[in-house]
């Protein structure tokens, strides 16, 4: 990972009054509330080089993150502050992994997400509806509230299925829960109840375990083998644990069991908590003493190097209407006090152009400026096809998750416009073009694998040069395959997408029911 000038900068000046309390920090207990800017990842690895010129070998320090990007960035920093003895730096998720190969080399430890389909109905359609990601995403919900698969005794199903009972709305995806509410909370949770233990088994024929069984498994190991656990605790002298506001339950526990006998320094800023979508909570963070059953000592960061006064200040006016936050006083350490301009336009288009216009403007201004200085904020991830449309056509380089990249889909969302205007005017148009239309279609997310097929074949079956594929043969396929109620809401997105008043409400409807681009959960999750 590459180091910007403004670490450079930073290392350069050396640790500033709030970096260096840290850094010098005695008490067994520290809690460090680092906002935005503030060099915290400086301030860790500077803490790391003092206990090693104390005389604490390097490998006595663990050094936990929330993922493989923070993961890279510490490691980044220790070699730009020319940290020769490393400490034990690993993500959460690669430590239990570490663990169970260790301490249990019986247990399974590779790692794989093999594709698990339910047997029951009622987890059936939800898998349907999601394309299989809904269900293994709640049994990592369950993992990470500490839910085992193997505990089959009466008193852990019935706490499972309260859990799930008690946040059926939250766990089901909108759709899922319009068309099946409240009343399907109690069948519901039986079957994931049931479903969950079976796809356990199904791990363990596959000799496999999943993405949260590197944790839940190596914390559950040693629980349950004293022996174990103080090996693993004789290793460590200090703990730090990177984003204490992105984890969840069963990361607490387990840095709870293997830090009991050490320093423990945990970082954050619970301003900055977006995971909760992932069930990660800011109160770990904001109440440690609660969380850990220690008393903790609090330092803050308090300069911002990476915001001007005038963006700090408004940020923090925002930020203040949180009623459930630690409060904080950071001031701004940028040269420049930066400015603020509110523009606004008609629609998604017209904002996509000034945008283009802006960044335009600030090549010409700014001749010896990189496009990768630039940043472009969107709310929701629909919002972004008109911005890339302006981008791409003009020319401006880009990078955007790839995913969402509209290069990479622009001839789908092309011929999707097509056929929107073929079926508008309910003009015929040649098989060889719908084939290509209908394997769009096989994107939409309420389709199953059976009616793609069927779909395929009704392409196949037109004739090669001319003639129409007829609507009422392309939804009879999804009807045969998926159902009445696929071929319905089938219907209903291409209703939507011919009858779109503007272009712009074609694209949302494109990005939104095709192309899978929807305001849903996003899903950050991160390799060992």
């Amino acid at each position: 990972m590459a180091i910007s000038p403004s670490d450079l900068s930073h290392i350069e000046r050396g640790a500033d009054e709030f970096q260096q309390r840290v850094v010098d920090a005695p008490e067994r207990s520290i809690r460090v509330l680092a906002p935005a800017g503030s060099g915290k990842t400086e301030t860790l690895v500077r803490r790391v080089q003092k206990r090693v010129g104390d005389g604490v070998d390097s490998r006595r320090i663990l050094v936990l993150t929330f993922d493989t990007n923070a993961n890279g960035a510490f490691i980044a920093k220790m070699g730009a502050l020319g940290l020769r003895q490393r400490p034990d730096t690993r993500t959460l998720n690669a430590f239990g992994l570490w663990v169970l190969r260790q301490f249990f080399p019986q247990e399974r430890h590779n790692v794989g997400q093999p594709s698990f389909l339910p047997v029951d109905p009622t987890l059936g359609r939800l898998v349907e509806m999601t394309e299989r990601r809904a269900l293994t995403e709640i049994f990592g919900i369950l993992k990470s509230h500490v839910f085992d698969p193997r505990d089959t005794d009466r008193a852990s199903k019935a706490a499972l299925q309260k859990f799930v009972r008690t946040n059926y709305q939250r766990l089901v995806p909108e759709a899922y829960f319009a068309r099946f509410g409240f009343d399907n909370a109690a069948p519901f949770a039986r079957a994931v109840g049931g479903e969950f233990r079976r796809y356990e088994s199904f791990l363990a024929d596959r000799g496999v375990i999943d993405f949260d069984d590197q944790k839940l498994r190596a914390f559950r190991l040693l629980q349950a083998q004293p022996g174990a656990l103080a090996g693993v605790r004789a290793r460590y002298d200090e703990v730090i644990v990177d984003e204490f506001q992105d984890i969840n339950r069963l990361d607490v526990e387990l840095v709870r069991l293997v830090a009991e006998e050490a320093t423990l320094v945990v970082t954050g800023d619970d301003d900055q908590a977006i995971y909760e979508f992932r069930w990660a909570s800011p109160d770990f963070l904001i109440d440690p003493v609660k969380t850990l059953g220690r008393a903790f000592t609090s330092y803050e960061l308090g300069v911002n190097y990476r915001c001007p006064p005038l963006i700090l200040d408004h940020a923090m006016q925002l930020i203040g209407h949180n009623r459930h936050r630690v409060a904080k006083s950071p001031t701004s350490g940028a040269a420049s006090a930066g400015t603020i301009e509110r523009i606004e336009q008609g629609d998604r288009l017209a904002e996509a152009k000034a945008i283009l216009g802006r960044i335009q403007r600030l090549q010409r201004e700014q001749p010896d400026g990189a496009f990768r200085d630039i940043g472009i904020l969107y709310r929701r991830n629909a919002q972004h096809f008109a911005i890339q449309v302006a981008l791409a056509t003009t020319g401006v380089p880009y990078t955007v998750r790839k995913e969402f990249d509209l290069r990479i889909i622009w001839d789908q969302a092309l011929r999707l416009l097509d056929l929107s205007t073929v079926v508008r005017r309910n003009d015929p148009a040649d098989a060889p073009d719908y084939q290509v239309a209908v394997a769009n279609f096989s994107r939409f997310r309420y389709i199953t694998d059976p009616a793609r097929a069927g779909i395929h074949r009704a392409a196949a079956a037109a004739p090669e040069t001319h003639g129409p594929l007829r609507w009422d043969v392309v939804v009879a396929a999804v009807e045969a395959a998926g159902g009445h109620a696929r071929a319905v809401e089938f219907q209903t997105a291409m209703r939507r997408l011919s009858s779109a008043p503007t272009i712009d409400a074609e694209l949302d409807i494109i990005e939104r029911d095709f192309l899978g681009i929807a305001d849903t959960r996003e899903h950050a999750e991160e390799s060992p």
